[in-house]
């Protein structure tokens, strides 16, 4: 599980798309997603007054919680 931005220096695109076909060749379990109009560090640091920076942050929040309860209530 993975949420990053559209252009991230930290997980620029050729390295996202070359960490997806590793997973998907590894037929792994996996969710990204690609969050545009904020920046690196927006889940952790973004502006709450902005609204799409606060909406980006919920959202990954929310999607990360998800995530795990997904696997967690699979493994019951």
């Amino acid at each position: 599980m993975t949420n990053c931005t559209e252009n991230d220096h930290t997980f620029p695109l050729p390295a996202r798309r070359r960490a997806e076909d590793l997973l998907i060749e590894a037929k792994a379990t996996y969710c990204i997603h690609v969050f545009s109009g904020v920046v690196h560090g927006f889940a952790t640091k973004g502006d709450p007054n902005d609204s799409d920076n606060r909406w980006a942050k919920e959202e990954s929040a929310s999607s990360v919680v998800r995530w795990f309860k997904r696997f967690v209530e699979e493994a019951r």
